[in-house]
């Protein structure tokens, strides 16, 4: 079978046109969606304000849940606020300053702090304030993943709830044959500051 007319002519070559466009998309589609790496990051699933440096500081942290390093890791980190009387009170947004903002090579683990210096809008506020003012701590961490060399983006959040004052995190750090190892389960271990070290 083959076409005779004007008409059966362009039916035949609109339905090459489409069919060939079809398995380009699909295809192009399938690549994009299985070819993106897909990062397994932890996040603690708490915050703590703990002692620092002979301050304080705010602070979480993360592991890598894969076998494969992340490199050249930048976290971010922004301060949820409603300043304001009543309904009318509006959203502000703070950037923290972190101790470091980048690794350069990100196999373990890794604790973000953000100092609470005169210039820290965390300084001064109370638990009851960050409850009182809906405050919401953002997180965006950007990595490459060594194995694909594509970009890696991952994000999380914690309400005021999520933020333990006075407490500090249990280390993760175990020697496992002589080399040190990360103990994932430990990574919401938290305990009350000036307490000591659980072993």
């Amino acid at each position: 079978m083959y076409p005779v007319a004007l008409a059966a002519d362009a039916l035949v070559t609109l339905e090459a046109f489409v069919g060939l466009m079809a398995v380009a998309l699909v295809t192009g589609m399938l690549f994009a969606r299985f070819s993106r790496p897909t990062h397994r990051l932890l996040f603690s699933r708490w915050a703590v304000v703990a002692p620092y440096q002979g301050g304080q500081g705010l602070m979480l942290r993360l592991v890598n849940g894969r076998h494969s390093n992340l490199s050249d890791v930048q976290a971010e980190v922004v301060l949820a606020l409603r300043e304001g009387p009543g309904p009318a009170a509006k959203r502000h947004f703070y950037p923290l300053k972190l101790e470091r903002t980048r690794v350069t090579l990100f196999p373990l683990a890794w604790t973000v702090v953000h100092p609470l210096d005169h210039e820290s809008p965390v300084a001064g506020l109370s638990e009851a304030d960050l409850h009182a003012r809906d405050a919401e701590l953002l997180v965006v961490l950007r990595a490459t993943d060594e194995t694909s060399q594509q970009p890696v983006l991952a994000r999380t959040s914690y309400q005021a709830r999520e933020i333990l004052f006075d407490h500090a995190f249990e280390s993760m750090y175990v020697r496992v044959q002589g080399a040190l190892a990360v103990d994932v389960r430990r990574l919401h271990d938290t305990r009350p500051a000036g307490a000591p070290q659980q072993n």
